[in-house]
């Protein structure tokens, strides 16, 4: 809330000085969160980098359009930045369910996304992998995710959460180096 309405006070005022000095402000406050929302997508630092400027410019550019949470805002921006540039990159794989992965192996980027997916669906149920690589992968957010399955939005967060915590305490996960 904080951050919004020191937005809207600066766009009020229009007084350029304080609306660049509310830009800054923002800006370092969330430019490594949603550095952190591209890099759940994109690998490259440099293109990490290059689409958190983006996200950021097209916030300041259209600042008078942003309405309700603006951490949300911009993880959204994020994301959908992200997602964009994967998929004029031609990387961007759809996957409709967890079976469907053994048959695009050959199309996923690496070899250890394919071995995580077996290692995940040897020690958790079919549903559980699903909601995982939902949230995880495609950036589902827990609400879409129980739409989806026709659960609840805290159940599909339990389910994500547990599984996660399962999975690293199982011989799998314990390779992966978290615990």
């Amino acid at each position: 809330m904080y951050y919004e309405h020191l937005l809207n006070t600066a766009l009020a005022s229009k007084n350029e000085v304080k609306i660049k000095q509310t830009y800054e402000v923002i800006y370092n406050e969330y430019v490594k969160l949603v550095s952190f929302c591209v890099a759940k997508y994109v690998s490259d630092n440099d293109t990490i980098k290059e689409i958190t400027n983006d996200v950021f410019v097209s916030f300041f550019n259209h600042s008078l359009k942003v309405t309700g949470n603006l951490k949300s805002y911009l993880c959204q921006m994020a994301k959908n930045s992200a997602l964009n540039y994967l998929n004029k990159e031609k990387r961007l794989v759809y996957i409709d369910n967890c079976d469907e992965i053994a048959s695009q192996e050959a199309r996923l980027s690496a070899p250890f996304y394919s071995s995580l997916v077996n290692d995940l669906n040897d020690v958790l149920s079919k549903d559980e992998v699903e909601i995982i690589l939902l949230h995880a992968v495609e950036g589902y957010s827990f609400k879409e995710i129980g739409q989806r399955k026709n659960i609840s939005s805290n159940n599909a967060n339990v389910i994500y959460f547990r599984a996660i915590k399962r999975f690293r305490k199982s011989s799998k996960g314990m390779a992966y180096g978290k615990e």
